[in-house]
């Protein structure tokens, strides 16, 4: 079994530059947060999301119930442009 930080190095670069954050893919929203390798409960406290309806919040993104807001998406892509930083150093 591969741990999700040896995926993240073997996996070829996503190219944020492509996603449109007014209009973020369900699939894209659940890579992106593959690639951090964030649990939902700890990709929505670091989206900021509260505490009691966070979580299901971003599993209704992840299902398509619940479209992701270009804010969120905007942060997305900069918490995945942190995170390649700090892994290249």
């Amino acid at each position: 079994m591969i741990d999700v930080v040896t995926a993240n190095v073997l996996d070829p670069p996503m190219n944020l530059d492509r996603l449109n954050p007014a209009n973020l893919d369900p699939a894209e929203f659940a890579e992106m947060q593959r690639r951090l390798g964030l649990s939902d409960a700890d990709l929505a406290t670091q989206l900021g999301l509260s505490e009691k309806n966070g979580k299901t919040r971003i599993r209704e993104i992840k299902r398509g119930a619940r479209a992701c807001s270009e804010a969120m998406a905007l942060n997305l892509i900069a918490m995945l442009r942190d995170h390649r930083d700090d892994s290249a150093s």
